[in-house]
Order: structure tokens, then C-alpha cells, then sequence
């Protein structure tokens, strides 16, 4: 595993492809700032929906603690639609600026120590670097995962093991049932992520999406 997350830089480029469509691509950058903090990014493009984000992740002894998200359309750059979150402990609150420039704002009270999703994947690069899944036991933890709208957020709880490098997150009900594919039709709401071994995510699998992450020789990129 690493050393000093927070003594560490990186980048690189990934793909999402649903069989042979491309659904996301994109960069991503690591940087640990050597004082508890560490920031990532992501700047993107989903070539059928028509529109393209950048991402940024600020964390702090080792939670999120904010997280800036700008989408626009491909068609149309100036119409960018914003959403910020400033997390501070079980509270996160949201403000979403709309394509014409209204801002809408908001709360949301999740539980401590959430783990946080949404396009991209430097928020699963996060997850397996600051919390290195043991293999010794099972993690249940709440999620919230946020979309590129600002509507677009939805919530539930993890249930997470690892094997060798290979870790599966299943996606559990209220109940702590685990959501199956027949119970919400089309795709799977578990995860599979395989990592290196210094823990960075390399491949994750969503039912029929597969993201391939290649990380970029530090020299390229210091």
C-alpha cells in the first residue's frame, strides 16, 4: 500500500464503455498536499449524451470535504450549470446554479463517515486510498451519490469485502437487503473494482459499464 497519501501525486486518463460504446472519458489528477489535504479532479466528456464536466475533490484528514462540479453542453459552453457541497460532518450543503443562472439552495443531513459517489471515477480513488478495504471482514457504510444534475442524487448503503485485489460493493435496502438485478430491471447496482497493489482502482465494473483507469509516468506530469 502507500506510504503517505498525502505525500503522493498522479494522473491519468479513463474510459467508460458500455461493450464497444464509449459512455465517459476522460483525465484525472491525484495530488496529496503533505498536510493531511489532499485535492482530485476530473474533466470529461460523455460523447452521447452531448456533454462534458470537470470535477474537483477537496479531502481532509481523509474525508471529503468539498466537492465543485461544472456541466455544460457541448452545444451550447455557456450554458453551464454549477453544483458545489460543503461537507461538515453530517451535514452537506448544496447549491446549484441552473443553466440560466438561478441558484437554488439546499441541505442534506447524511450520517458521518458517508461515502461519496458520481460521474467520474476519482471518488472511488479516493474511497480505496484514504480507506483501504480490509479483507478480514465486511463494511457497511451509507453512500450518497451525486449526478450531473442537480435533482440527480441518490442515496443507500454499501455493503463492501475485499478478496486478493478484487473488491465488491453490494448496493443494500433500507432493510439491509441487498439490491438485485431483477428488483430494478435493467443493470446491476453493485460494483466490482479491481485495484493495484498499491490500492489505486484500475478497473470498476458496474453491471454492463466497465471503466478502465491508466495512470501517466509521474515524469510526464510532475
Amino acid at each position: 500500500m502507500l506510504n503517505d497519501i498525502f505525500a503522493m501525486a498522479m494522473a491519468g486518463t479513463y474510459e467508460t464503455r458500455d461493450g464497444d460504446t464509449v459512455i465517459e472519458r476522460g483525465a484525472w489528477r491525484y495530488r496529496g498536499h503533505g498536510s493531511a489535504e489532499i485535492t482530485l479532479s476530473a474533466s470529461a466528456e460523455r460523447p452521447v449524451e452531448g456533454t462534458g464536466f470537470s470535477l474537483e475533490l477537496h479531502s481532509a484528514e481523509r474525508q471529503l470535504d468539498g466537492i465543485a462540479l461544472d456541466i455544460w453542453e457541448k452545444r451550447a459552453a455557456d450554458k453551464k450549470m454549477q453544483i458545489k457541497v460543503l461537507i461538515s460532518g453530517h451535514q452537506l450543503d448544496i447549491s446549484f446554479t441552473d443553466s440560466d443562472g438561478v441558484r437554488h439552495q439546499g441541505v442534506l443531513s447524511c450520517p458521518d463517515e458517508t461515502v461519496f459517489m458520481g460521474p467520474s471515477p476519482i471518488w472511488m480513488v479516493h474511497l480505496m486510498l484514504t480507506a483501504p478495504i480490509p479483507s478480514d471482514r465486511m463494511i457497511t457504510t451509507p453512500y450518497v451519490a451525486l449526478g450531473l444534475h442537480g435533482e440527480d442524487i441518490e442515496g443507500g448503503f454499501y455493503r463492501i469485502t475485499r478478496v486478493a485485489n478484487r473488491v465488491s460493493i453490494a448496493v443494500l435496502d433500507a432493510d439491509g437487503n441487498e439490491i438485485l438485478p431483477a428488483d430494478i430491471g435493467n443493470g446491476i447496482p453493485g460494483l466490482e473494482v479491481i485495484v493495484t497493489d498499491d490500492g489505486v482502482p484500475a478497473t470498476i465494473r458496474a453491471g454492463r459499464f466497465v471503466t478502465e483507469l491508466v495512470r501517466i509516468p509521474e515524469a510526464l506530469h510532475a
